[in-house]
């Protein structure tokens, strides 16, 4: 199902779907196998490791996991994403994280700074 992104925080992504006009919420955790830097004065994700961008506007295809009715939620999912995944992105960002705090910056991100300038997201 196709989706626009309507919003970006430091926890996920809303999405409006485009059959229905109603926001949901594909948190970190589903868009798996990768570290996700939030730039929300832009209004947009990059994934540290593959250079993916997510910004607002842009067409999102999602899955709906989860209906809360009485809390009036709506989680998404990519449906790429698999269980697999999400527990290797979520041991990642505990890595990069003890990387950081020791000052000390991976080498995957490392190796990926030449490159990144181009994958920053545009002024809006």
């Amino acid at each position: 199902m196709d989706g626009i992104v309507t919003g970006v925080t430091n926890f996920g992504l809303y999405v409006q779907l485009s059959k229905y006009l109603v926001d949901g919420l594909v948190r970190f955790e589903e868009l798996a196998d990768d570290w996700w830097e939030v730039d929300a004065d832009r209004g947009c994700v990059n994934a540290e490791r593959s250079g993916r961008r997510i910004s607002i506007g842009q067409e999102l295809e999602v899955t709906i996991s989860q209906v809360d009715v009485a809390a009036r939620q709506l989680n998404l999912r990519c449906p790429n994403s698999s269980g697999s995944n999400v527990v290797q992105a979520v041991a990642s960002a505990k890595a990069v994280d003890a990387c950081r705090i020791n000052g000390k910056r991976p080498r995957s991100q490392a190796a990926g700074e030449a490159g990144r300038k181009e994958n920053q997201c545009p002024s809006i």
